[in-house]
């Protein structure tokens, strides 16, 4: 997915509610776009438990 436009951050604002000025979407926006990035890797398929490491435990005597 590609990062956010401007112009799609300011419509998600709008959306929200949220009553912030020009200079505070511009300081955020490049913040969103990284968290964007970041819940795109959250978001791929996770790793089958059998590609995990098996763990073993030894019981203490």
């Amino acid at each position: 997915m590609p990062p956010s436009t401007a112009e799609d951050f300011h419509a998600r604002v709008r959306q929200a509610g949220l009553p912030l000025s020009l200079a505070e979407t511009a300081a955020i926006l490049p913040a969103w776009q990284k968290l964007e990035d970041w819940l795109e890797l959250i978001r791929t398929p996770a790793i089958p438990a059998t590609a995990e490491p098996a763990t073993t435990f030894k019981a203490a005597s």
